[in-house]
């Protein structure tokens, strides 16, 4: 169960959307931490001792699934939960996340509902 403690990045080029996660997340009590770009996440993730990373899918710099395969490659993150949020396709998130590129996929249409249920659920199983 997440607590106070639980300190979440969201990295999305969108300053709307960053704002809208953040918010969504600091009123189910996570600490939110948000950068624009994939770039800089590795060092963001140690600085602020994330404990999960939602990030968009569609980006300039990298794809979310992108940065979700380097995280895997990298001892230090392959265990830092990943959840992708995106306004593409259902389809194609269902994808990534059957796949196992990232542990799992919200539609931006469903952030209200989805988006702290499903980052529990990930943080349950640390």
């Amino acid at each position: 169960m997440s607590t106070m403690n639980d300190h979440i990045l969201v990295i999305d080029d969108d300053e709307t959307a960053l704002m809208v996660i953040g918010a969504i997340l600091r009123e189910a009590g996570f600490k939110t931490h948000t950068i624009a770009s994939p770039i800089g996440a590795t060092r963001a993730v140690r600085e602020h001792s994330i404990d999960a990373v939602v990030c968009d899918l569609n980006m300039p710099a990298m794809r979310g699934d992108a940065l979700a395969r380097l995280f895997r490659q990298n001892k230090a993150l392959r265990f830092v939960p990943l959840l992708l949020v995106s306004g593409a396709g259902r389809d194609e998130l269902d994808q990534l996340a059957a796949a196992g590129t990232v542990d799992t996929a919200v539609h931006k249409a469903d952030l209200g509902t989805q988006l702290v249920v499903q980052l529990r659920r990930l943080l349950s199983r640390r």
